[in-house]
C-alpha cells in the first residue's frame, strides 16, 4: 500500500497510483488489491497519524487513455475515513476505461463520508469521458450515517461517457446505484 498525503489531517492509502504524463498509454489488469489497513507498516502509520483515512484500490492521478480491467479489489476497512474502489482523479481528456473490474466494499463506517465503488473526482472543467462496462460494484459498508454509492462524479460533472452492462449492488442503509 502507498500512503499519499493529502493535508495534515487527511491521507489516502492507494493499493496502486498511476500518475503518467500525457503521451502515456497505461494497462493496470489482473490485479487482486486487498486489505490495505492490514499490517502493512505504511498504512498503520498513516491510519494513526491522521484524522481521516482514506483507501483507494486504484488511484489514477493522471494517465492518457489509461485502461483498468480485470482488477479485484475489496475494502473492508473499518475507518472513518472513505472506502474508493477505483478514483479517477486525473486532469484533461484523459478517458479511462474502466472494463471488468469486481470491487466490493464493506466494513463499519463511523462517519459520515461517502464511500463509491467508482468515484470520478475531476477538478478541471467539462464532463467526465469515461468508459465503464461490464463490472461488478457492491458497496454493503455499514454505518448509520454515510452514504454509499456503485457510481460517483464529481459535484458540477453531469454525465460519463459510456456506463453500460455494469451490475450494481448495495445493501444498507443509505446505498444508492449512482
Amino acid at each position: 500500500a502507498c500512503a499519499l498525503p493529502i493535508s495534515p489531517t487527511v491521507s489516502k492509502i492507494a493499493g496502486i497510483i498511476i500518475n503518467a504524463d500525457t503521451d502515456s498509454l497505461i494497462l493496470i489488469e489482473r490485479n487482486k488489491i486487498y486489505n490495505l489497513g492490514g499490517p502493512s507498516t505504511i498504512a498503520q502509520t498513516a491510519k494513526s497519524s491522521v484524522v481521516s483515512a482514506s483507501f483507494v484500490g486504484i488511484l489514477l492521478q493522471e494517465g492518457y487513455q489509461a485502461t483498468l480491467r480485470n482488477n479485484f479489489i475489496a475494502l473492508n476497512e473499518n475507518t472513518t475515513g472513505t472506502l474508493r474502489g477505483i478514483e479517477d482523479g486525473s486532469v484533461g481528456p484523459t478517458a479511462a476505461r474502466i472494463y471488468h473490474n469486481s470491487i466490493s466494499l464493506g466494513g463499519t463506517s463511523s462517519s459520515n463520508s461517502s464511500d463509491y465503488c467508482f468515484y470520478q473526482s475531476r477538478a478541471d472543467a467539462g464532463d467526465v469521458l469515461d468508459t465503464i462496462r461490464n463490472n461488478i460494484f457492491f458497496s454493503a459498508r455499514i454505518g448509520t450515517t454515510n452514504n454509499k454509492y456503485s457510481i460517483g462524479i464529481e459535484a458540477g460533472k453531469t454525465t460519463i461517457a459510456v456506463s453500460n452492462y455494469n451490475d450494481l449492488a448495495g445493501g444498507g442503509n443509505n446505498y444508492f446505484v449512482g
